[in-house]
């Protein structure tokens, strides 16, 4: 009897079980990628020969425990999303990549530790940083208590928004960037520990954070974002160096606490543009301001937005609709900010990648063009909505694509 020697290399990602059945026939398959399938047929154990924790595969579980195998190194969006019952999970070291709403609505899950991550990406992705990934929005709405930081030059933007459980951040000194909202509106966090090499705070990124009291600036920080502690009511001291920069105004917006406030006096005097409520505090605390931040306010019947995904956040339209121009696709980071009630998205958009993520949203009516081909997935959040008009043009609608 000859046996069969020869082997076959798949080098394409296939799910872990038909990986399983290939390997059993002695055959290779080195990018075996863990499927909402597999946690079924695998009863929710993950095989130590899985690269990939693929998208939404866990997501609705009841587990309760899961301990990643050392060989995963990406976990993709939506993976542990609305687990409600998982109270703890073990990251492998070797873990490379987190996805969007990686732990989403994990109600049990307290606390988490984040491995040294390694990969290496493009020169120009995420502020050029090379040593680490971790997508945004990864704990948005979670119910964590501690989070630890190491390894990671930034902590992206939206990384821990509304994480109201959130009391204590601690990070490495390895973090350099702090971005956009990253820990905004944690209304419960108390303590953070900074890493002493932190350059760069940015826009919102402790904003609402009303019951933090303690943030001691390390002296490396050189840029600081507009409204990065708006809100902190509670915060009593800020001691920036003499060579800070802010981007713009709003920095300490009703900060009414605040009782020292070290900070460059010429820069303040002639370059910042303070708010209303910025201006009271810092006339309190002996400071004087020259420039005042301007609100635009746009009342025309009809506002034309011709770069409307550029200035979403700073023009406040109190128009009766908005005329968005000749788009083609939406921006992936465009996000829903107006207070309108009814959404006319132009015929000119073929990819309506418009994301009405915020809950609160008071949309009644999205009417898409007739030439919409593409609609994605967990982009609309309906809560008000009382009408939804699609062109016949939109042949599928994935799943959790509408949602409250």
């Amino acid at each position: 009897m000859k046996l069969n020697t020869e082997k076959s290399l798949f080098n394409y990602p296939k799910s872990a079980r038909k990986c399983l059945i290939e390997m059993n026939n002695f055959n290779v398959c080195p990018l075996s990628v863990y499927t909402k399938e597999d946690q079924i047929y695998f009863k929710n154990k993950i095989p130590d020969f899985v690269r990939k924790i693929s998208e939404q595969s866990f997501e609705g579980s009841q587990v309760v425990s899961i301990k990643l195998p050392p060989s995963v190194i990406e976990i993709g969006n939506l993976a542990f999303s609305n687990c409600s019952h998982l109270s703890s999970i073990e990251l492998p070291s070797n873990l490379m990549k987190l996805g969007i709403y990686t732990f989403d609505s994990c109600s049990r899950l307290k606390e988490i530790h984040l491995p040294k991550l390694v990969e290496v990406i493009p020169e120009s992705f995420f502020f050029q940083i090379k040593d680490v990934y971790i997508d945004e929005l990864v704990f948005v709405h979670n119910t964590l208590t501690k989070i630890t930081f190491c390894g990671k030059k930034c902590i992206p933007q939206k990384t821990c928004r509304s994480c109201q459980n959130l009391e204590e951040v601690v990070m490495d000194n390895t973090v350099e960037i702090i971005a956009d909202s990253a820990f905004s509106e944690c209304t419960s966090l108390k303590r953070i520990t900074l890493s002493s090499n932190l350059e760069m705070i940015c826009k919102c990124a402790f904003s609402n954070c009303n019951k933090l009291c303690q943030f001691q600036v390390p002296q490396k920080v050189r840029f600081v974002g507009s409204f990065a502690f708006k809100n902190c009511e509670q915060l009593d001291e800020l001691n920036f160096n003499e060579n800070v920069v802010f981007e713009d105004g709003g920095c300490i917006e009703q900060c009414i606490s605040l009782t020292k406030l070290d900070v460059p006096i010429n820069y303040m005097k002639h370059l910042y543009n303070a708010t209303e409520s910025e201006k009271m505090i810092l006339e309190r605390l002996h400071i004087k301001v020259s420039n005042m931040m301007k609100e635009e306010e746009v009342n025309q019947k009809v506002f034309k937005f011709e770069k409307f995904n550029e200035k979403d956040n700073e023009i406040r339209v109190t128009s009766d609709y908005i005329h968005l121009g000749d788009l083609d696709v939406f921006e992936i980071n465009f996000n829903y900010t107006s207070d309108h009630l009814r959404v006319y998205i132009p015929s000119s958009v073929v990819d309506t990648n418009i994301n009405l993520y915020d809950s609160d949203n008071p949309i009644e009516k999205i009417v898409f063009p007739e030439n919409a081909l593409l609609i994605n997935e967990n982009n609309y959040c309906i809560n008000n909505a009382k009408r939804i008009q699609l062109p016949d043009t939109i042949t599928a609608i994935p799943e959790n694509c509408f949602y409250v």
